[in-house]
This record gives C-alpha cells, sequence and structure tokens, in this order.
C-alpha cells in the first residue's frame, strides 16, 4: 500500500483550502492531504446518455479509498494550480479516454465531503458536473491503474442496487441518491 503513496501520479501535489471552501491556504501532496485531513478540491463527473443510462467505473483493487468498489463515471483530485474544470476534462479523458470540451460540462454543485476509510481522511470539496451524450464502447479507454472496468446502467437500476447492495459502491452516503434525483429531473425536463 505505501508504494501508492510513492508513486508519483498517485501522490500528486494538489492545492489545501479553509473549511470554507474560499481561500487557499498551501499545497502539500495527497498523500498527506489524506494522512491529515486537510480540506482539498476533487471533480465528480457524472456521464449519461440521452437514453437516460449512466456510466459507471469499477475502481481498482490497488487504490487507497474505495478500492475495488463501482463509483462516479469519473473523478479525481484538482491538482495544485489547476483549474476545476480542467482537472473535470483531464480526469474524463485520463479515466475513460473521453474526450470533451469544457463547454460540454455542466457544472451543477458543490457536496462538502468528509470520510475516513483505512486510517485516511478524505476531506472533500466535490465540484459536480454532468455529460450527457452518447458514447460508443471504442471511445472508452480505461486507465488500468484506476480503473478495472465500466458498465452503463439505469438509474432505477443503480438505485435498486444501492440499496440492496451499498457495500458495492463508494461510500458517497446520500450523494448517491441526490445525484440521481437530478439527473432524472434533467431527463424528465429533456423528454418534454
Amino acid at each position: 500500500m505505501l508504494f501508492l503513496y510513492l508513486h508519483p501520479v498517485a501522490d500528486e501535489r494538489i492545492d489545501i483550502f479553509d473549511e470554507q471552501n474560499v481561500s487557499c491556504v498551501g499545497s502539500a501532496l495527497k498523500s498527506k492531504a489524506h494522512r491529515t485531513g486537510l480540506w482539498h478540491r476533487a471533480v465528480h463527473i457524472w456521464v449519461y446518455t440521452p437514453q437516460g443510462m449512466l456510466l459507471l467505473q469499477l475502481r481498482s483493487k490497488n487504490k487507497l479509498l474505495y478500492p475495488g468498489v463501482w463509483d462516479v463515471s469519473a473523478a479525481g483530485h484538482v491538482s495544485a494550480g489547476e483549474s476545476v474544470i480542467s482537472s473535470a476534462l483531464r480526469e474524463l479523458e485520463e479515466e475513460l479516454g473521453i474526450v470533451a470540451q469544457a463547454n460540454e460540462l455542466l457544472f451543477w454543485k458543490i457536496f462538502t465531503s468528509s470520510n475516513t476509510q483505512n486510517g485516511l481522511f478524505d476531506n472533500e470539496f466535490r465540484y459536480v458536473y454532468f455529460l450527457c451524450r452518447e458514447i460508443v464502447p471504442q471511445e472508452i479507454t480505461l486507465q488500468q491503474e484506476e480503473v478495472e472496468e465500466y458498465r452503463f446502467i439505469s438509474l432505477q437500476d443503480l438505485r435498486d442496487d444501492l440499496i440492496k447492495h451499498s457495500a458495492h459502491y463508494a461510500l458517497h452516503g446520500e450523494m448517491w441518491f441526490v445525484v440521481l434525483d437530478e439527473l432524472s429531473a434533467r431527463m424528465n425536463n429533456h423528454s418534454l
């Protein structure tokens, strides 16, 4: 497990923020932020098709946080000095091979999240984006170090599975259901 802390990609430098997400108070290695509970920014990109299928990724079993569970389409930390939107575009391309333009990503909201797992403290401001477009399997190239596989699932099937098998999913708690409600509303509005 310590190897991941020493790996240059896994232990990137990230900006550290105050508890209100107003001021950047410095930067630190991601490993230090997680060991000591420093607040930092992350992006979550939820990719769905016009037909209402949501793309999920299965996190690598080698990840320190949430290994081997299903998670949001793409996610990651905002690197030091990087804008949130640049981070979202980068993570989408790195993890899934999906190239998008900034105007395709729809910013929704910021979730404040504080979790502890395996002795690590994950205190994040999660910037949530949506990407609605057709995705063909040939477009997807998985980042092997981060993602083991992907799948498309309907919102209702995901909702049911979260209730029955919550341990199979990243620890996002109610955020899962809040996002599913928002995606349902967006899809219903587009079908009118």
